[in-house]
């Protein structure tokens, strides 16, 4: 606690960035790699939304008001899980205590099949003005494999209702390396996605881990574009947004030119946050939520992943923290070099952050250098455009935590590109 509120200032001019994370999802997706609750009983709504408002109520009285809010965003799970009328319950007593600032984003994620009219104008008459629908793909046979329950219809409907309510910014999430994506595929799914103009996209690669997801056993590894068939999907689609206009956000986001992720980009106010890449340029993030990450710049904290413990932490009038890291200077340091890294492609090069590596890492750093898929002299380090489809990988060389963790087994891989 004592981290956040450093971060947003004694006088809280500096700002929040605050996420409401909904973990509920009606059906395991089974691309799916984060934290949820799969269940259709919807008596969960309730309890869980009191559970909230608590949790932020505890956090008004630690800050001593409101800080001023630079974003409001919210995520899953399935947010859309929740019935309009229990968002309206819920934001009914959240959003009057919200000190908000001008120009602030308030934002939510959509399952295109669940998003409802009533959704999306419940959420407008709140101050709701973008919406990101998981889309992922549009191909049917790479829909059923991965039990997305979802059409190009759904994704239409909402598309146009969004639009006639007044949202101002549409962000689609697609997916590259699913089972049975082909090139043809994929280029299908990106001109029908370009379509719906939207004002953003992501492109976000398969994490490949059965090891700890069950729900990814589903389907063969056979059946995934692996290795250099991956990066070539990757590439098409890439290469498809790019001749309509789009312009290549960091490692994966895409943008219309007029969009506010293209002008931070020129400006070079990107930040690399947990749900993708945002414009705001804010050192505290709050989750509230049961499984929800905050990151205060110098530390972070995990909420209570199990719902029922987070209720009951909560109802105590103890906040749910399950886990925490502060970070080292080292942290720090390689922290603002990942993230320039990851938004901008290259970043300030020096030897204290050389240094700051373990053997294994300087061995990796030295062999990418000979691979060409980095240039490197005493003022920068430039990934190249061989290196571009490699940028994650590039990255994760730089995390200490990776390094100091215990090797996996093999069988637990991820495809990372």
């Amino acid at each position: 606690m004592r981290a956040i509120r450093q971060a947003v200032g004694e006088d809280h001019s500096a700002g929040l960035d605050l996420y409401l994370h909904m973990p509920f999802c009606d059906s395991l997706c089974a691309f799916c790699g984060y934290e949820k609750r799969i269940t259709q009983n919807h008596i969960v709504e309730d309890i869980y939304i009191e559970a909230l408002v608590r949790q932020w109520e505890i956090y008004l009285r630690r800050f001593g008001g409101c800080p001023e809010i630079v974003r409001l965003h919210m995520g899953g799970g399935t947010p859309t899980f929740f019935s309009p009328q229990n968002l309206d319950r819920l934001f009914s007593r959240i959003m009057p205590t919200l000190n908000l600032r001008r120009n602030r984003e308030i934002s939510f994620e959509a399952h295109p099949a669940t998003a409802t009219k009533e959704h999306l104008q419940t959420l407008y008459g709140f101050g709701f003005r973008t919406i990101r629908l998981g889309v992922q793909d549009f191909d049917a046979n790479v829909l059923q494999t991965i039990n997305r329950r979802q059409s190009y219809e759904d994704v239409e409907r909402t598309v146009e209702t969004a639009r006639q309510i007044g949202y101002k910014r549409i962000i689609f999430d697609l997916i590259y390396g699913l089972p049975f994506q082909s090139s043809d595929t994929v280029a299908d799914t990106m001109r029908k996605a370009i379509a719906f103009r939207p004002d953003a996209i992501a492109f976000y690669s398969y994490i490949h881990i059965p090891g700890e997801r069950p729900g990814q056993r589903k389907f063969k590894d056979s059946s995934l574009p692996q290795g250099l068939k991956k990066i070539n999907l990757f590439n098409l689609g890439a290469g498809i947004l790019q001749e309509a206009g789009y312009v290549q956000i960091g490692l994966d986001h895409f943008a219309t030119k007029k969009d506010v992720l293209a002008k931070a980009l020129k400006k070079r106010t990107l930040r690399r946050s947990f749900d993708g890449y945002t414009h705001f340029n804010c050192d505290a993030l709050l989750g509230l939520g049961a499984i929800a990450i905050s990151d205060a710049g110098t530390a972070y904290a995990q909420n209570m992943v199990s719902v029922e413990e987070f209720h009951d932490t909560v109802f105590s009038n103890t906040l749910p923290i399950q886990r925490t890291h502060f970070m080292s200077e080292e942290d720090i340091l390689l922290k603002k070099f990942i993230n320039d890294l990851m938004c901008y492609g290259e970043a300030k090069w020096s030897q204290a952050i050389f240094d700051s590596l373990n053997a294994e890492a300087k061995y990796e750093v030295i062999q990418i250098q000979k691979e060409g898929l980095i240039d490197v002299d005493t003022k920068g380090f430039k990934v190249t455009g061989l290196g571009r489809p490699f940028l994650r990988n590039i990255g994760m060389i730089f995390d200490a935590c990776r390094h100091r963790a215990p090797k996996k087994h093999d069988d637990a891989f991820s495809l990372a590109i």
